[in-house]
């Protein structure tokens, strides 16, 4: 109820504002609650100018103050619309759709539900995880009764035929956004992932930062792109007391289509050795409370998304020696339920890097997984495969021939591919060997069943850390971004991006693996000391989202055209249409 100075020359600010309800009253009488224009050219009449030329009706605003609100515009919000359905007693906006449902929060709020804690995979215990209550949702209050020759809307408003998924459909080139710093931290960064929605194509960016300079904890860091008002929201730390990553320090994130955000990562103090997760609905605002979903686990690799609001977690499990090292797959059911299971095999490394990816959708899905390092020898992986809803997995052991070291940092991408009148469901792993400066990368055209050889994406000298895999739907090429090549870890190394393309099916990559270092071109990203570079975009989609850390401290991202790294000629010719007649 503060008083607000006028500003010179403007018209009167309202003295008295009511979030409740908006109208205006001018000279002439009304009747109820209906609203009446203003004079044509009269400022509005605020509580000031009513005591000023019309005492007669400060009575009537007295009586009637928790009703008001400020002389703004006709236009009511949804807030608005429901706070003066409940001062009327009923709803009277006829020209909209059903109102939201109004949540009903149980006194004291609902409870969280209990993580499902996996105490041995050898001889399975659970604690039982109860179900929280949902609290009630309703639209309270009847409809107001109509004004003669008045047409109301029907409630409940019939909702849209929801389009099939995914519901972006391929288009032309897309904007690209510049390059945005996401994280600023005081500490170097030495974890990092990034998700797109995948109908929306707006990405959620997680990182580990490590405590060097000072002697503060190990913090996990999230923030996400806010598509409505195109910029990221807040950064965010959503790890709390007993829940900060140590040792591994490992973080992985996805977007379900319902728009929440997953964050999975790795607390693997001996003998915690701890998987929490939390998640987002609102792009990141605020976070549910870390809950544990395992234990123990050296590190999460992954984290994939159904089309129906389902996440499968790839993660490092260690067994109750602490000798062995398995890959196991943890569940979270849409209602927030955790499942397990240990996958088939279970010789591979405790640094060992991995990639998750769902393979189409419905009853059609596939689940498959590639970890590397499999037994511990150079260029060696081990790819499996099952059905979504359950089914044998089918274990695959791939080695690139004279490999000189071990493959890391696993990712993958997922995709539709057109083979003639076919549409198959293709699945593509990119790993790299640090060392020798190379990147490879695995496809499969039937989700997993059978796979194409090895094809060397690139073979520089120097050293490669990370680099990511994305698919143009348009072209129907594969592209292939890196940094390279010195080691910016701790920043102050020259390291930018460089990128190539591919036919899936034939895999020559372009420029070819061979081309050296001095007779590639970069690709302008703005990156000057790239370390940790990832790439994620959502299925036809002609954007990917590139993430890496800059100058071991900053987190950058941008929003990349696929077309400015594919050229022309590899997309289709566009069909000739007839140019109409001129009209006379």
């Amino acid at each position: 109820m503060a008083s607000v100075e006028d500003q010179p020359g403007a018209a009167p600010l309202c003295f008295i504002t009511f979030p409740a309800l908006r109208f205006r009253l001018n000279g002439a009488a009304t009747g109820g609650m209906a609203s009446v224009e203003d004079q044509p050219g009269a400022a509005p009449l605020c509580f000031h100018n009513l005591m000023r030329h019309h005492p007669a009706i400060i009575l009537a605003i007295i009586i009637f103050a928790p009703l008001l609100c400020s002389c703004g515009g006709d236009y009511l919000t949804d807030s608005e619309v429901a706070q003066t359905a409940v001062a009327q007693g009923c709803w009277s906006e006829d020209t909209r759709p059903t109102p939201y449902p109004v949540t009903v929060t149980a006194p004291g709020g609902a409870s969280a539900p209990t993580a499902t804690v996996i105490a041995n995979f050898g001889d399975p215990t659970f604690t039982p995880a109860p179900t929280a209550t949902r609290p009630a949702t309703t639209t309270p209050l009847p409809r107001c009764t109509p004004q003669p020759g008045q047409t109301q809307v029907a409630w409940p408003t019939p909702l849209p035929t929801e389009p099939p998924y995914p519901t972006r459909p391929v288009s032309a080139a897309q904007p690209q956004l510049g390059s945005d710093d996401v994280l600023r931290v005081a500490d170097p960064v030495l974890m990092l992932d990034v998700a797109v929605h995948p109908q929306s194509s707006w990405a959620a960016v997680a990182a580990v930062s490590i405590p060097i300079s000072n002697k503060g904890d190990t913090r996990v860091y999230v923030r996400a792109y806010r598509p409505a008002e195109h910029r990221w929201g807040p950064a965010t730390t959503v790890d709390r007391e007993g829940t900060h990553p140590i040792k591994f320090r490992s973080v992985s994130t996805a977007i379900t289509p319902d728009g929440t955000i997953h964050v999975i990562w790795g607390v693997t103090e001996y003998p915690d050795m701890t998987l929490f997760a939390t998640h987002s609905t609102d792009l990141g605002a605020t976070w549910s409370a870390p809950e544990p979903i395992g234990r123990p686990f050296f590190s999460v690799l992954d984290v994939a998304a159904t089309d129906t609001n389902e996440i499968y977690v790839l993660a490092l499990w260690a067994d109750a020696a602490h000798d062995g090292v398995i890959p196991a797959l943890l569940h979270r059911s849409a209602a927030g339920e955790w499942d397990s299971e240990l996958l088939p095999e279970n010789d591979t490394w405790y640094a060992s890097s991995g990639a998750l990816a769902v393979v189409g959708t419905g009853d059609t899905a596939q689940l498959v997984t590639m970890v590397t390092a499999f037994r511990n020898l150079p260029g060696s992986a081990l790819t499996l495969s099952r059905p979504l809803r359950g089914g044998s997995w089918v274990a695959q052991f791939h080695t690139i021939p004279d490999a000189g070291s071990i493959l890391t940092d696993a990712q993958v991408v997922a995709y539709p591919y057109r083979d003639g009148a076919t549409l198959r469901q293709a699945v593509t792993f990119s790993a790299t060997m640090r060392d020798e400066g190379s990147m490879f990368a695995l496809t499969s055209l039937d989700g997993g069943a059978t796979w194409l050889p090895w094809s060397t994406i690139t073979s520089p000298a120097g050293i490669i850390t990370a680099g990511g895999i994305a698919f143009d739907p348009s072209a129907q090429r594969l592209v292939a971004v890196w940094n390279c090549c010195e080691e910016a870890l701790w920043g102050s190394a020259a390291s930018t991006h460089y990128a190539a393309w591919a036919n899936p099916v034939i895999g020559g990559w372009t420029p070819p693996a061979e081309t050296t270092l001095s007779a590639r071109a970069p690709l302008i990203t703005g990156a000057r000391s790239a370390h940790l570079t990832q790439l994620a975009h959502a299925i036809n989609a002609r954007v990917a989202w590139l993430v890496w850390v800059e100058n071991a401290r900053t987190v950058r991202a941008r929003a990349v055209n696929l077309d400015r790294i594919i050229p022309a000629s590899q997309y289709p010719t566009p069909t000739p249409r007839p140019t109409s007649e001129a009209q006379p």
